[in-house]
């Protein structure tokens, strides 16, 4: 026996009823399946009908606004990054400027004490005295740009 004739042997042996049983079993698996359709259906629309109310949505001037307001808030945001990076930049310069004129001010200062040196150095020159005031003079230099 092939297995169609074994199959169709056990149709044959089914009681009436058992029939009756398989073909409403069947017939509720395809309302079954006909309401996972009608499901499936519905929510289709319902994604359509969302996506249409997106895109008019979009198109609204209210929506562009928004849009722009967002394109402006992320410029704002990257112009306040360049500001802080301009703050950075401008506090290491002036630090960088205080540190200069502090040498500054220490030259000048080497620059005063060597023209008070000349000075007394020609004054020597000119009339012979003030040998106290060049030694005193050199111990300064030497305090100066030596011993410091």
């Amino acid at each position: 026996m092939t297995m169609r004739t074994q199959d169709m042997s056990m149709v044959e042996a089914m009681s009436p009823m058992m029939m009756t049983e398989a073909a409403e079993t069947i017939s509720q698996i395809d309302a079954t399946w006909v309401l996972v359709g009608k499901v499936l259906a519905v929510l289709t629309v319902i994604v359509g009908l969302w996506k249409a109310v997106e895109y008019l949505w979009s198109k609204t001037p209210t929506a562009k606004i928004e849009v722009r307001l967002e394109t402006a808030e992320k410029r704002l945001e990257a112009g306040d990054k360049r500001f802080d990076e301009l703050d950075k930049r401008i506090q290491s310069i002036e630090e960088q400027v205080n540190q200069t004129q502090k040498q500054i001010t220490e030259v000048n200062e080497g620059v005063k004490m060597l023209g008070k040196a000349e000075v007394s150095l020609f004054n020597h020159l000119i009339n012979g005295n003030g040998v106290e005031a060049m030694k005193q003079e050199v111990k300064d230099l030497t305090d100066y740009f030596i011993e410091r």
